[in-house]
């Protein structure tokens, strides 16, 4: 289904052009044809609470405080 979908969506794509190739549309229409390969052998990740994403955000966030105060001790030899 999904590969129907992509060769719909690269025919619309392929009559909308203006017959200029440039590289980047060339690599672009590369990737999206691996990306719907490794989609379509690998699937996409049943992910459902995102606990991961939320920490590194809440990480980053608190970086980001300018009254943070951190403390860090090195030691040379």
């Amino acid at each position: 289904m999904h590969k129907t979908w992509l060769i719909l969506a690269l025919l619309f794509l392929s009559a909308c052009s203006t017959g200029v190739s440039t590289a980047d549309t060339k690599v672009q229409s590369r990737q999206e044809l691996l990306q719907a390969e490794a989609e379509s052998q690998a699937g996409l990740p049943n992910i459902h609470n995102f606990a991961e994403l939320k920490n590194a955000n809440l990480i980053y966030e608190e970086r980001d405080r300018t009254d943070l105060i951190t403390y860090i001790y090195m030691k040379s030899e």
